[in-house]
């Protein structure tokens, strides 16, 4: 069998108590999505459940390859 040359990963985080300001993956701007059935479609993205305190982020990267994630939350007050 052949190994897939890209893949879309999907990371879920707990325990985060206020939504991002901004993910990017790999340095590139990850879109905000308004419902977590758009991250299956809409490649790319992100979803805050504050209801649950989690974060899903999907990204499709090349197999075998490295990738980073950086999510940004603001300060309180800001």
């Amino acid at each position: 069998a052949r190994k897939l040359e890209e893949r879309v990963y999907v990371f879920e985080v707990h325990g985060i108590f206020q939504k991002p300001s901004a993910i990017q993956c790999n340095g590139v701007r990850v879109t905000e999505r308004n419902e977590f059935e758009f991250l299956k479609t809409k490649g790319n993205g992100f979803y805050y459940d504050a209801a649950a305190n989690e974060l899903f982020i999907t990204a499709s990267c090349q197999s075998d390859s490295s990738y980073e994630i950086e999510v940004s939350l603001s300060q309180a007050g800001n």
